[in-house]
């Protein structure tokens, strides 16, 4: 008799971990991944629609390729790691193991940044953003919750007095994203990431940081401003600060002006064409 003492969550897991029985291969950036169907269909929706290219009963190979906009294969690896034990593992993407890249930039995930800042593409939040942009691309709603809850308990025990230039990237990446996807699609994290804005308000908007997102995402900064206000507003005793931290947002617009201008300018240079009044206000629509 051969009696057997494993759960379905251990089974699974040692699916994972050992590649027994695997009957599919996924290869993304380059580096295959064995899996299997039965587990891999069922919870990506991306992946469920290559089900009818494959043959039944033999190993076949699906890629999931950068014309979905899904490049990095250390995501697809903790996508697949979560779809075989419900959890992924950020803990190699720890603070002190940061390092700067200039080929991860928003760019990569699909973004249209005139000059992507260097991306701390192995810090925790950054890592976790990738992830909820992957499990929206996998369509894996359970993994976008798991990703938008790792963030959530970052803030809880980060502080992030020294390191706005991390938020800005996090909003960055989602933000210059966000064409891909639809405005709902990305609300859950977008709404998180605004709020902690708010709640820490007073360094945000003093930060170097506050003026490159202002810059880059003013969609992000018009949401922050907007319930800054509210927020704000709602207690007598805020009015003076609110006073200050909305000069500092009417500043930053001032600034963005410029820039904007300033990138008109040099297209207009390059095309050797005279930048007119006319392209200010297209380009600022």
């Amino acid at each position: 008799m051969n009696e057997k003492t494993v759960t379905p969550s251990q089974s699974n897991a040692m699916l994972w971990k050992s590649k027994t029985y695997s009957d599919l291969v996924i290869e993304c950036g380059g580096y295959p991944f064995q899996a299997h169907r039965g587990i891999v269909f069922t919870q990506s929706g991306l992946l469920e629609r290559r089900y009818e290219d494959l043959l039944p009963g033999s190993l076949q190979a699906i890629e999931v390729a950068s014309e979905e906009g899904f490049m990095e294969k250390d995501f697809m690896e903790q996508a697949l790691t979560y779809m075989y034990t419900g959890d992924y593992d950020d803990s190699t993407q720890a603070d002190d193991a940061m390092v700067s890249d200039t080929e991860h930039s928003p760019r990569e995930f699909g973004g249209d940044t005139m000059d992507p800042p260097t991306m701390t593409v192995h810090k925790a939040l950054i890592f976790n953003t990738g992830m909820y942009l992957a499990a929206h691309r996998l369509q894996i709603m359970s993994l976008k919750n798991a990703a938008c809850k790792k963030i959530e308990n970052y803030f809880i025990h980060t502080e992030l007095d020294q390191d706005w230039e991390l938020f800005a990237d996090s909003v960055e990446l989602l933000y210059t994203n966000m064409p891909i996807f639809t405005r709902r699609a990305t609300k859950q994290l977008r709404d998180i990431l605004v709020s902690k804005a708010v709640e820490e308000h007073s360094a945000f908007v003093i930060s170097d940081s506050f003026t490159r997102v202002t810059i880059l995402c003013p969609e992000f900064v018009a949401t922050f401003t907007k319930k800054l206000s509210n927020a704000l507003g709602r207690d007598e005793s805020f009015e003076a600060e609110r006073d200050d931290a909305l000069q500092e947002l009417v500043e930053a617009q001032a600034e963005l002006k410029i820039a904007r201008k300033n990138l008109v300018q040099e297209k207009a240079a390059q095309k050797r064409l005279p930048a007119s009044d006319e392209d200010y206000k297209a380009d600022a629509s």
